[in-house]
């Protein structure tokens, strides 16, 4: 099983809309999704995973984002009519996750913290959890509370060799994406290795493996415009059985300006590369090449967009042969 990380920005939640909707999300591939915000599009994302009856876990004390504060939004009576809409409007919003959350098909995770241990143990009295671990050293901790009454569904750990300490189904989570500070800084002429988690996690047993995909796990709420577009495409090694990754950059990279041209410019390295792997064929990619034949700019989150849907399908091909 694959579980990739994702935080539920837009275009990570729309990667998931757009697989499901099309047919490419495998059933060996279950998201774990740690809320940003209330938004209409998660809602309408934990919907479709309950239509099409395919399992999601969504993190409960999410680290990142104003999630808790949109859950306890309430209109106080001093609002203009547009403040009173958008608090309307999370309102409903809260009401139907708090319906979703009794669904079948939402699991419910947690990250491990010392101060969500009263409310991990009392959730597990109705629910098996997911529980998330980001280091060792809250495994440790975790060890030392004696947490035997908890209800564990499966532990998140950081590194593989907990087999023999742990009664649980494992996942080995760690991020497989090594990030550049700018986009221009990554290289493109390097073929990159990416993970080989899809081996380690069957070696050791474990029930699965878990990334970040293509995001990594740094987060960051604010959104700019980039000097540089870089599109990022993760394919399997068929000799090594791992992943790795290529990055394509544009050329025209001292200002802001033209992110259209930008875009146009790694698609054509990523098109010339694609001449060597014709065998390589995804949704997410297809709809990158089709933007391009047709000169549009999908803007800068539909390509993270694509991109993520590409690296899914990928995964998911591979879990199914």
């Amino acid at each position: 099983m694959y579980f990739p990380y994702l935080r539920g920005k837009q275009e990570e939640l729309l990667a998931l809309q757009g697989l499901l909707k099309n047919k490419r999300l495998s059933k060996k591939i279950i998201p774990v999704i740690e809320p940003v915000k209330l938004s209409s599009t998660f809602i309408n994302t934990l919907q479709l995973f309950i239509e099409k009856e395919q399992k999601i876990y969504i993190v409960q004390n999410s680290s990142v984002g104003n999630f808790d504060d949109d859950l306890n939004t309430n209109i106080i009576g001093n609002e203009d009519e547009k403040e009173k809409r958008k608090i309307e409007i999370l309102i409903e919003n809260k009401n139907k996750y708090g319906q979703y959350l009794s669904n079948k098909n939402i699991g419910l995770a947690y990250l491990y913290s010392n101060d969500d241990i009263d409310v991990i143990r009392k959730t597990s009295e109705k629910n098996k959890i997911a529980l998330i671990f980001i280091d060792d050293d809250q495994i440790e901790d975790f060890k030392s509370f004696g947490l035997s009454d908890v209800n564990i569904e499966m532990l998140f750990v950081p590194e593989v060799g907990y087999e023999d300490e742990l009664d649980s189904l494992l996942v080995i989570f760690r991020d497989r994406f090594k990030k550049a500070p700018r986009n221009s800084d990554y290289q493109e002429n390097d073929d990159e290795f990416f993970s080989k988690d899809n081996l380690i996690y069957l070696r050791n047993d474990y029930l699965g493996f878990s990334d970040y995909s293509i995001v990594g796990k740094g987060y960051d709420e604010s959104g700019f415009s980039p000097y540089a577009i870089a599109i990022h495409i993760v394919y399997l090694n068929i000799d090594t059985s791992s992943f790795r990754i290529r990055h394509f950059v544009s050329d025209t990279n001292h200002n802001v300006k033209n992110p259209a041209l930008k875009f146009s410019e790694a698609m054509e390295k990523l098109l010339d590369w694609l001449k060597e792997h014709s065998d390589i064929q995804t949704l997410g990619l297809d709809m990158l090449i089709s933007y391009f034949e047709n000169e549009k700019y999908p803007g800068l989150g539909s390509v993270k967009r694509y991109s993520i849907m590409h690296h899914l399908e990928i995964v998911g091909n591979l879990l199914d042969s």
